[in-house]
């Protein structure tokens, strides 16, 4: 062998042990992040109780996900990656991307009045906009606190229609649109039924062809009930004296705009990356709804369209969180460190907002970031 060739062969085997050293340290770091994550979830979450399915990812690559505890206690299934829990409000931010996407089609704006979309909603619809209900900021009236609604729904009667005609039989809003903000379900119902109308498609055939299917959810879907069953569904829990009680089904479950989507771990990390990509809606258009609301007489709200505005650690938080019967979650985004976070749990008593937090605080220590953390 040449003198040349053996510096060549050696300059190739340092490259080779190098890079072998790199990627060995490299899977060593992340299996101690995940090993902390694992610990910290088995600590939080009993295998013998009601489930949790949590998932964390810096830009498109997962850093951890993991399923922990039952999806069915009764039967004693596991939670897995691919159990479906109920999304509860988290849903309100597929159905403002829904209205979103009509919108950069050309086929609604932002600033439609109620009126012009349903012609025979009272006069006070004509003050109310796209982007008031988007907001919570339209001052139309919450229709589970209506008298008479709890008898209207047994059944599972109501669903977004019903809640359409109960706001065509109130007098007016609560407050001036665009002045005040004020959490209401019954707007983003009516967004379903904007987004059925304007597209000439029920809400839950909309999501599936326009958002589930091109972002590669192969299981999530908004529920109606008789036309479909929940595939490997995590029921939900309440806790009382020490012993886990499944929860009945909630009687607005039938409601799909502001909280009936079904969706798994697998699904919500498909979703981020689509959002991610812009696959779904322009970055434009995600960083509109990630405005704070400006009201109309002067200040601002904490509240996009479609999604909730907060701070931690001194970063900002994009997210949104979604409590039913039986259920509380939460989905973050938080662009200034590119990670998005999810934590599905099928427990009432649950508090994912701070399982959000110690996950983010382990995260954030593990991967070194630098800048602002109080």
């Amino acid at each position: 062998m040449s003198t040349g060739s053996a510096k060549l062969n050696q300059k190739f085997l340092f490259s080779l042990f190098a890079t072998l050293i790199f990627f060995s340290s490299w899977a060593s770091a992340q299996t101690i992040l995940e090993k902390k994550l694992d610990q910290l979830m088995k600590k939080q979450i009993s295998a013998a109780g009601p489930g949790a399915a949590v998932f964390v990812m810096k830009g498109n690559e997962v850093l951890f996900k993991g399923a922990f505890g039952l999806a069915d206690i009764e039967n004693q299934r596991k939670a897995s990656a691919k159990t479906n829990f109920r999304l509860a409000s988290v849903s309100k931010i597929f159905t403002a991307t829904a209205i979103l996407m009509l919108v950069e089609k050309g086929q609604l704006q932002l600033k439609t009045p109620l009126t012009e979309i349903f012609p025979n909603f009272p006069e006070y619809g004509k003050n109310i906009k796209v982007s008031h209900l988007l907001s919570h900021t339209s001052g139309i009236k919450e229709y589970f606190k209506l008298p008479g609604v709890l008898r209207e729904s047994e059944g599972g009667r109501l669903n977004d229609a019903n809640v359409l005609s109960l706001m065509m039989n109130q007098a007016g809003p609560n407050f001036k649109p665009g002045s005040s903000f004020k959490y209401t379900n019954s707007g983003y119902a009516i967004l379903a039924e904007i987004v059925a109308k304007v597209s000439g498609k029920s809400y839950a055939r909309f999501l599936h062809e326009n958002i589930f299917k091109p972002a590669g959810m192969q299981s999530s879907f908004a529920y109606e009930r008789n036309l479909r069953s929940v595939p490997s569904q995590a029921f939900g829990y309440l806790s009382h004296a020490a012993r886990f009680i499944k929860a009945e089904n909630p009687t607005f479950s039938h409601v799909l705009g502001d909280g009936g989507i079904y969706s798994s771990l697998d699904d919500l990390i498909a979703w981020s990356k689509a959002l991610n990509q812009n696959k779904l809606i322009s970055s434009q258009s995600l960083e509109l709804a990630a405005a704070p609301t400006k009201l109309s007489g002067g200040g601002s709200v904490n509240y996009g369209l479609g999604w909730r505005l907060g701070s931690y650690r001194g970063l900002r938080w994009i997210y949104h969180t979604g409590t039913s019967q039986g259920f509380r979650n939460i989905f973050v985004r938080i662009p200034s460190r590119g990670l998005t976070l999810g934590v599905l749990t099928n427990l009432r008593s649950r508090q994912p907002q701070d399982l959000a937090q110690k996950i983010f605080d382990i995260v954030h220590a593990d991967l070194k970031f630098s800048g602002p953390m109080n």
